[in-house]
């Protein structure tokens, strides 16, 4: 069974993945030896435990049928409905930079709206996966909007007004490929947009960083300042970069630059043409997961494959997006190289899915199923 498993999207994967190490590192040197008692390793070590745990889960999850997904769906979604209450709980909820958003058990830190990115993927291809309901709103519609609003709602309290979003578009997408018809989508979005635009202008700092990405300059010193050393460490890279480790801007002068803003250090070391390295592997694993979906007979398993590649693509994509002043300043991690767990896990765990929705399209056309 092995020699079916889909070798290009899993070395493409482990190719992030150890290339997201090495960047990490790089970026996070300086800061853990300051921060960690001249532990440089201090980071790279964490993120390095996150990965061997990791790609455990992921292969694992190749040898896990994907029927067991759509039989325990409603599980997985009380599971995280719980944890994302728990963030709320002092006993439980941590607070960092402002927001609870981490669930600590156990001396372990982990952020449930990571997962609840999953299981909004997964319940919606349970939901919608039947093409003959998928506009019934009884069935699939109305539910499956009712459980959008509470798990992005849940997650806008914490505040994380991007994640919030994040979700409720790879909901809708799901909806729209799913073949959800144009006059309910539609209406959402008569609804959703405002209230969005209402939540920016009426949240201060939601509205300065949108000052701040139509002009950074006017606000230097405060939501402009991560956009303009961000634009300064890509610029400074070229098209070769000033090399693996010689990175200026990561020595304080760039915010959460082996976090969120990891892809400007890649700029800046590896300039131009390791940014587009980066960006190529992303875009092979994105059109082999396009591929796995459009190939599986199964629509739940379908809609599983296109949710997680469009997941990824999203994230990919405002992330860089950001980085390069290109959309407003909010923190998004870039899958495989940004430093923290609970992201890393989940999107290790989405690629395990992904090779076993491919295994399942491999066996099932040998053997005519």
């Amino acid at each position: 069974m092995t020699n079916k498993i889909d070798f290009v999207l899993l070395g493409t994967v482990l190719i992030l993945v150890f290339f997201g190490l090495i960047m990490v590192y790089s970026a996070s040197a300086i800061f853990s030896e300051k921060a960690f008692d001249n532990d440089p390793f201090h980071v790279f070590k964490n993120q390095l435990t996150w990965t061997i745990l990791g790609l455990s889960i992921l292969f694992i999850t190749i040898f896990i049928p994907t029927r067991l997904f759509n039989r325990f769906a409603w599980v997985l979604f009380g599971v995280t409905v719980v944890l994302l209450i728990m963030v709320f709980i002092p006993d439980f909820g941590t607070k960092i930079l402002g927001a609870k958003r981490w669930v600590r058990i156990g001396g372990i830190g982990f952020q449930p709206s990571e997962l609840a990115k999953l299981t909004i993927i997964i319940l919606f291809a349970k939901l919608f996966k039947n093409p003959d309901t998928v506009n019934d709103l009884k069935k699939s519609f109305l539910p499956g909007l009712g459980l959008l609003i509470l798990i992005s709602g849940l997650i806008m309290f914490e505040p994380d007004f991007g994640t919030a979003v994040e979700i409720f578009l790879i909901g809708i997408i799901i909806m729209f490929i799913s073949g959800v018809k144009w006059i309910y989508l539609f209406n959402i979005g008569t609804v959703t947009v405002p209230a969005v635009v209402s939540l920016i202008l009426f949240a201060g700092y939601r509205k300065e960083r949108i000052l701040a990405f139509l002009n950074p300059g006017s606000l230097a010193t405060t939501s402009g300042y991560q956009i303009i050393q961000s634009l300064i460490a890509v610029g400074s890279g070229g098209l070769a970069g000033l090399g693996l480790g010689n990175s200026v801007q990561k020595l304080f002068f760039l915010p959460q630059a082996h976090s969120d803003y990891i892809f400007a250090i890649i700029g800046e070391e590896l300039g131009l043409f390791g940014s587009l390295l980066v960006i190529g592997l992303f875009l092979t694993l994105l059109i082999k997961g396009f591929k796995i979906g459009k190939k599986s007979r199964e629509p739940f398993s379908q809609l599983i494959a296109y949710g997680i590649s469009f997941h990824i693509l999203l994230q990919v994509f405002l992330n860089i997006g950001i980085t390069l002043g290109l959309l407003p300043p909010k923190g998004l991690p870039l899958p495989f190289f940004s430093a923290g767990g609970s992201s890393l896990i989940i999107t290790l765990l989405e690629i395990g899915i992904l090779l076993r929705i491919s295994l399942e399209n491999e066996l099932g056309r040998q053997y005519g199923r």
